[in-house]
């Protein structure tokens, strides 16, 4: 009876361990994970964002984005320095998201909490967000300062556009806006 007993407590333990196992390591072996989407369609450089809803229609991504917005998104690399994100111009609406390396959101705002009417957002790291805290950059005075525990990861921001009589606006938004390294930013800030 008591071998019987410890065949079956064997038995259940090593069920959990394999249950935890494949829980844990499924983001990892996932192929088509959002955030492998966006590393395969964003580029590496620094530079004006990508349009993910263009992306998204043409059936290069397949993230069931939400139809009456358009969605831009930039990687960040804040390795060297911390990464800005600033757009400007007359929108009714929009949120932004910034995803770490494994597209888990780690911050997300939208117009309504924003002291500027456009996207303002820079991404630090830890010793950044230290150096900043000490010496503050004025360049970042109004600007939303996002710490990033991850080196690297994406920004995610969404437009309002329920339908074509917006498209202009969203147009001109979207060409405002950059996704950029602050330059300097160890000179002024340290």
């Amino acid at each position: 009876m008591g071998k019987l007993f410890y065949g079956f407590i064997t038995l259940a333990i090593g069920a959990v361990v394999a249950h935890l196992a494949i829980v844990l390591l499924l983001p990892l072996t996932a192929p088509s994970t959002a955030a492998r989407q966006l590393a395969g369609v964003m580029p590496e450089a620094i530079a004006s964002p990508s349009d993910l809803s263009a992306l998204q229609r043409d059936g290069t991504i397949d993230l069931h984005l939400d139809p009456a917005f358009r969605i831009i998104g930039c990687r960040y690399d804040v390795s060297e320095a911390p990464m800005r994100i600033s757009g400007s111009g007359r929108i009714d609406f929009w949120s932004v998201s910034v995803l770490d390396s494994f597209g888990v959101s780690i911050f997300s705002a939208n117009n309504r909490i924003s002291p500027t009417p456009g996207v303002d957002l820079a991404v630090l790291s830890a010793p950044q967000l230290r150096s900043f805290r000490q010496s503050p950059d004025e360049r970042l005075a109004n600007t939303i300062v996002v710490p990033s525990n991850d080196l690297t990861g994406f920004v995610v921001v969404r437009l309002f556009e329920p339908d074509g009589s917006w498209t202009a606006l969203v147009d001109n938004f979207i060409s405002a806006t950059s996704c950029e390294p602050v330059p300097n930013f160890g000179d002024l800030a340290g």
